[in-house]
């Protein structure tokens, strides 16, 4: 029996009569086995060279454990919250983080650790394993959480906990530390309070992420992902939802500096080029601006799209050593279309009964996945036509290739809308339509004046075209209005009257403004609608000169 001891005789023998061919066969099989499971191994140090981020909300993923903490809809076995429609939600949630193969997945509205378990388990079943896992259970109590699913080893879990605001808390926020081979990408995983709440709740889990940040050692690789419950322009739209208790300060835009512009003024946004060029660690890109605006939505709100979802990059990103960003890489993953039903996100469906709300078994979530890739080594620009895309001209000057460069609704019955239909100039033109009952202020927009490369400002130019009943006003730093009537707009009077405006083609027109002292802050231009009249007009190559 001795040649089963030995292990060189013990091989000889099990192979024996397989020939040698056979041999190198399997252990060739072996090899190639270890090397596909290489990235879920349990080794301290794995070997990286690309990988994938995702962010998903996954709405609502439950246990079948009655804590007593359950959104009312999900406490075990009542609204047909049972074995049957939980089985179908975790197949249906793990089907689609198993087609993204992601390989960190961070996760948002997670119940608690048992169900991003469970989650981890279903992946296994479908060969795909994410064996290490973070959870943002702590330290304050919630119903639900975020969780990080990985590939690769987890360290140096935190839970950050935001003040108690009102009743109940805000969704800790999760950070832990990525191990990539010999680099480290940090994530901070986010859920927002959602807006039922006003600005300032949001504002007060930014604080405490952002004082985070500052306690970053310099050079710290890390990236914020999750649901901001806020979308990329924000501070463009929620005046118009009644959030705004900030003074016109949002989280995303000003706190955590996706924006170079203050508060209450045009979105100034941060570029790639900006990261790259820049030696200020504040400042933070926003993925979504890599996107044609018509494609930038992860959810759906009474019929307006959102982009609550997202995924924020800091200058480390950007530079020539470690880890980087792959530009153009950000995407909104679709799966070929089956997490959309009627072109919206297909959530997980929910009825009413006799006996009230309850689950049907089908559906995913009310939000569709981001992701975005990285690899080790040094940042480069892939479409350099995209990014400067994303690059706005000195304030002043209002082309609409972005966004609404700050103009904002004066009256929720008026709306804006960037249309590539016939602009004036490149590519977009912003379209204003709507109809009150009162004359009332349609649009306006405040420009900051100290930022102004041309010296004191004499003349305000811009193109429009369209019909309706309006006037145009300006002040100075909330001083008195001056007033333009006329067919060219070009009269100046004391008191707002109104002018019969029509042209299907464009004009251009002229303002001449007032003086305007040095010391000037800002001017801010407004459109008034006259009453029980429609408007719809367009509005494009606004600009200041001296």
């Amino acid at each position: 029996m001795k040649h089963l001891t030995d292990p060189n005789t013990f091989f000889i023998s099990f192979f024996n009569p397989i020939s040698g061919y056979a041999f190198l066969l399997i252990i060739g099989c072996i090899m190639l086995f270890c090397s596909g499971q290489n990235r879920s191994c349990s080794c301290s140090v794995v070997a990286v060279d690309t990988f994938i981020v995702a962010s998903y909300n996954v709405e609502n993923l439950f246990d079948l454990n009655r804590d007593g903490t359950e959104f009312s809809s999900y406490i075990p076995y009542e609204s047909n919250w049972n074995q049957e429609t939980h089985a179908v939600k975790l197949d249906n949630i793990s089907s689609v983080c198993a087609a993204m193969s992601a390989d960190i997945l961070v996760l948002v509205e997670v119940e608690n650790k048992t169900a991003a378990q469970q989650l981890q388990k279903a992946l296994r079943r479908k060969k795909h394993r994410y064996p290490y896992l973070a959870i943002g259970e702590e330290p304050n109590p919630t119903t639900t959480c975020q969780a990080i699913l990985s590939r690769y080893p987890i360290k140096n879990v935190q839970g950050h906990g935001i003040p108690k605001k009102g009743n109940h808390y805000t969704r800790n926020i999760l950070e832990a530390d990525i191990v990539l081979g010999d680099a480290i990408l940090k994530i901070f995983a986010v859920h927002l309070p959602s807006k039922r709440f006003p600005e300032s709740y949001r504002l007060a889990a930014g604080s405490v992420l952002t004082k985070r940040l500052q306690q970053l050692p310099a050079g710290t690789e890390y990236l914020i992902a999750g649901d901001f419950n806020s979308n990329y322009n924000e501070a463009e739209t929620f005046y118009t939802e009644r959030l705004d208790d900030t003074n016109g300060k949002t989280t995303i835009n000003h706190q955590l500096n996706t924006v170079r512009s203050p508060p209450g003024q045009w979105l100034d946004f941060v570029t790639e080029r900006e990261l790259v060029a820049s030696t200020d660690n504040r400042y933070h890109y926003n993925l979504w601006l890599e996107l044609p605006e018509n494609r930038r939505y992860s959810y759906r709100y009474h019929g307006q799209y959102n982009t609550l979802d997202h995924i924020l990059l800091p200058r480390q990103l950007y530079d020539a050593t470690g880890l980087s960003y792959v530009d153009n890489s950000f995407s909104v993953f679709t799966w070929q279309g089956r997490l959309l039903y009627d072109g919206v996100p297909f959530r997980w469906k929910m009825a009413y009964g006799k006996k009230g709300r309850y689950h049907v078994g089908e559906g995913y979530s009310d939000h569709l996945p981001i992701t975005a890739k990285f690899i080790v080594g040094p940042f480069k620009f892939i479409d350099t036509a995209n990014n400067t895309a994303v690059s706005r001209p000195f304030p002043g000057y209002n082309s609409f290739e972005t966004g609404y460069e700050g103009w904002l609704p004066g009256s929720k019955r008026f709306h804006l809308t960037r249309d590539t239909v016939a602009a004036a100039h490149e590519r977009y033109c912003l379209r204003i339509d709507g109809r009150a009952k009162r004359s009332t202020t349609a649009v306006y927009c405040r420009i900051p004046l100290n930022r102004l490369s041309t010296g004191v400002p004499e003349t305000l130019r811009f193109s429009i075209r369209g019909k309706g009943r309006f006037a145009i006003r300006v002040r100075v730093d909330y001083g008195k209005w001056y007033c333009y009537t006329g067919n060219s707009f070009s009269r100046t009077i004391k008191n707002t009257r109104y002018t019969d405006f029509s042209s299907s083609q464009w004009r251009d027109l002229q303002l001449q403004l007032p003086i305007i002292p040095s010391d000037a802050e800002s001017l801010e231009v407004q459109l008034r609608a006259a009453g029980h009249e429609d408007l719809c007009v367009w509005v494009d190559n606004m600009e200041i000169t001296g």
